[in-house]
């Protein structure tokens, strides 16, 4: 039998609505047109109430499933006890089986399938919650056991999460959702989908999207690539560069991402390192970068360590001066608001304003820009 995996299409996600609808549905489809059942290992929605117009767009893809599909909720469709989530939703419209804490069973051919799971929960609570169902696999069958959460070895942030060793004993096939890169670990019985769209932005998501067909005669899975948006991650370090040299390089990497790609990709660029003297990172002006027509751009400056440790050592240097702590304020003051392109004299006067009268400051902030806001 031939046993169809998807997971985390996040139908819904706002920032690539398109791409996870479109992506998502190619994923579906094309898995259930080539196996016997379906499974979907959490995430399929990426929010615990979408928006109608998703549902709908959902219904249909799955209207246009002809084989049984089973099915978990994710992390972001998990709903508090007594509520109705998204998968429960689609499970009473007879559109799939959920397999949240129980068994199913699916027969062809004389051969037996039981897919029991559990859906996903805190990474701290899974350990417990794994102990209180404690899955049991069916005898004569062929176990499938799905799960989506973390795990240790592959997340290194945590240490309170699942590690494979948690997994419960006598199952053939284990499969799990929620982390976004898809791999094969104990020798092809642990498989996650990855993800089928963009959604962190992060290195381990620049492979490929797609699925896994398993095939149970074999014990064999087969990832099976999607049409999907390319993405680029770059993270480029620099030691005391200065504003050309920063721009030049997003500049060059950002086109040559476009270069090589056959339709507009997602480009994240990371800024690491120091900057020249002198120079500030609010100073770099990348927006225009970002606003690239021909790709989606996300530029992330991360300079601020080096200017933070520059601040530092300017107000040591002002206190080796013995200078006050109103010319403390005064000189980090000036410093903000000639970045913002306010003279050097407004730094008095508001400086003033503020010793005296703080409150009074504010709320005259607060009612140009009411008035601002409301003449737009």
């Amino acid at each position: 039998m031939k046993i169809g995996i998807v997971a985390d299409t996040h139908f819904g996600y706002s920032r690539f609505e398109a791409d996870a609808l479109s992506q998502g549905k190619e994923a579906i489809l094309s898995a259930a047109g080539n196996c016997d059942a379906l499974i979907l290992a959490g995430d399929i929605f990426d929010s615990r109430v979408p928006k109608p117009e998703t549902l709908a767009e959902v219904i249909k893809v799955m209207r246009h499933v002809r084989v049984p599909v089973f099915a978990i909720h994710g992390t972001h469709e998990r709903r508090s006890k007594g509520m109705v989530n998204p998968i429960e939703m689609l499970e009473t419209a007879g559109l799939l089986r959920s397999v949240h804490n129980k068994a199913e069973i699916f027969e062809k051919n004389g051969e037996k399938v039981a897919i029991s799971g559990m859906g996903g929960v805190p990474d701290d609570l899974a350990k417990e919650a794994l102990a209180a169902i404690a899955p049991k696999p069916l005898h004569g069958a062929f176990n499938i056991f799905m799960l989506h959460q973390s795990f240790s070895e592959y997340i290194f942030a945590k240490s309170d999460m699942l590690s494979l060793d948690d997994l419960p004993d006598g199952f053939d096939l284990y499969i799990c959702g929620h982390m976004h890169k898809n791999s094969v670990a104990l020798e092809g019985k642990f498989l996650i989908p990855g993800s089928t769209v963009i959604t962190q932005m992060r290195p381990e998501e620049t492979g490929p999207k797609g699925y896994y067909i398993y095939d149970t005669k074999s014990r064999k899975p087969e990832f099976v690539p999607i049409n999907s948006r390319p993405f680029f991650f770059k993270d480029l370090k620099f030691d005391k560069a200065d504003m050309e040299k920063v721009r030049k390089a997003c500049s060059e990497y950002i086109n040559d991402c476009i270069k090589h790609s056959k339709e507009k990709p997602i480009i994240r660029v990371k800024l690491t390192g120091s900057l020249a003297s002198g120079v500030a990172s609010q100073d770099l002006s990348l927006s225009v970068l970002s606003a690239n027509e021909n790709a989606f751009v996300q530029i992330d400056n991360e300079f601020e360590e080096a200017t933070l440790k520059e601040k530092i050592e300017k107000i040591r240097n002002l206190r080796e001066k013995r200078a006050s702590v109103r010319e403390i304020g005064m000189e980090m003051l000036r410093e903000r608001l000639k970045e913002n392109g306010a003279k050097p004299e407004d730094a008095e006067n508001l400086f003033s304003a503020l010793s005296e009268d703080p409150d009074a400051v504010l709320a005259d902030i607060e009612r140009k820009v009411r008035d601002k806001a409301e003449k737009k």
